[in-house]
């Protein structure tokens, strides 16, 4: 039996994956704090690639771009590891979800080097990037421990009726 996972979308646009301290400093579709600059939204928008690094603040979060997918957090196989499940195209969750999350389905795919995401140890919130800090509603989360992050991605499409974008985040540090 598979597992549910918790699924989210946008009303179109892109996804932000962003440290919950950062979140009051995140304006979406809102107009721009700073006269004659591009609103946070726009610059999500920017991001043409799958997957992508912007600035809020300080701090870096994840923009998940080009398609507005559904989109699932699926833990890793050790807790320094978070999978972006991103559904492109399936007959049903569970056909989806059956073939990727079983046991070692992860480790076979032929993931590509998509960047690096500096990390505190926190809470952090996917939600549509159009939303402001103080109007998210709908998001999911994961926690991160504090370090470097490979972000990479992978293809999942083992039969013509399946087809989802993997993105993973995995921490090399060595936890003791």
């Amino acid at each position: 039996m598979v597992t549910k996972v918790n699924w989210i979308e946008s009303g179109g646009g892109p996804l932000l994956f962003a440290p919950r301290s950062s979140i009051k400093d995140w304006f979406g579709a809102a107009t721009s704090k700073v006269a004659g600059s591009q609103t946070d939204y726009a610059r999500a928008c920017s991001i043409e690639a799958e997957i992508g690094i912007i600035s809020i603040g300080n701090r870096s979060a994840v923009v998940l771009g080009d398609e507005p997918d559904r989109t699932a957090l699926v833990p890793g196989r050790s807790a320094a590891e978070v999978l972006m499940v991103r559904w492109r195209w399936a007959e049903s969750e569970e056909s989806l979800l059956s073939g990727l999350l079983a046991e070692h389905a992860a480790d076979a795919l032929s993931f590509v080097p998509a960047g690096r995401l500096a990390t505190s140890a926190e809470e952090y919130l996917l939600f549509d990037a159009a939303c402001s800090g103080a109007q998210i509603d709908k998001y999911l989360s994961a926690s991160l421990q504090a370090g470097s992050y490979a972000i990479e991605t992978a293809t999942f499409k083992p039969d013509r009726a399946t087809f989802a974008l993997v993105h993973r985040l995995k921490s090399h540090l060595k936890v003791a």
